[in-house]
């Protein structure tokens, strides 16, 4: 297992409780930008599954398709996208994706929340990666 991180100190505290449960020698972290690391060709088709667990929000609409792509790169050919996210509801996507409010400015600063059909579109124009279960 490898996770990635962009964050210092969740890197340190994810180690943390992986060594405290005896898992040092299965599981790594690395702080390293998605797209970086999907770049190596090391890791290319390098694994089974990816999971990722609200980081959509922190990718931007401009860079979905990059997302997707990223994945892409990584997985090998049976390989499956496990992903969580909160979502916008598609009849406010449009105005939300130009506009500010708590989320994008309290909860999420500079983050945002895409809508279904924007992660669908941005996957099938950007990979091979297609919707099996929501």
């Amino acid at each position: 297992v490898t996770g990635i991180t962009l964050s210092v100190e969740q890197k340190a505290l994810a180690e943390e409780r992986v060594a405290k449960e005896g898992l040092t020698s299965l599981i790594t972290f690395e702080v390293v930008d998605y797209r970086t690391f999907a770049r190596r060709k090391e890791n290319r088709g390098r694994f089974d599954r990816v999971i990722s667990c609200e980081m959509i929000e922190a990718v931007g609409h401009e860079h979905l398709g990059e997302f997707f792509w990223a994945v892409e790169q990584v997985l090998n050919h049976s390989g499956v996208l496990v992903m969580e996210a909160i979502t916008t509801p598609e009849s406010r996507y449009e105005t939300y994706i130009r506009t500010t409010d708590f989320i994008n400015t309290v909860i999420f600063p500079g983050g945002f929340c895409p809508s279904l059909h924007a992660l669908v579109d941005a996957s099938y124009k950007w990979s091979t990666l297609t919707l099996e279960h929501i």
